[in-house]
């Protein structure tokens, strides 16, 4: 039976990553490039920019209590390693 599971999972595995699958996947996203006008080339100095550039910036002026964005990223990626290390356990949204 698990003989059959696994050949039935390597045959659906060639279909889903095999060539055609890989050219579809890769032409649709040259296609998309093109009719969108080279977007993301286009608008990447502003991306990044308007993400990590924002996150490292010291002259953002908070009101009382707010925090920065890289505040809020730090905070986000230390939770877990806080509440793996405790009894707790975490919150549903995490």
């Amino acid at each position: 039976m698990l003989e059959m599971i696994i050949a039935a999972n390597a045959w659906l595995n060639g279909i889903v990553w095999g060539p055609p699958f890989m050219i579809l996947l890769v032409g649709t996203g040259a296609f998309l490039t093109y009719k969108l006008g080279f977007f993301q080339f286009r608008y990447l100095i502003h991306s990044w920019k308007n993400s990590f550039g924002e996150m490292f910036r010291r002259d953002i002026k908070t009101e009382e209590g707010a925090i920065s964005p890289f505040q809020a990223v730090a905070r986000r990626w230390q939770q877990p390693l806080v509440w793996a290390t405790s009894q707790e356990s975490p919150p549903r949204w995490c």
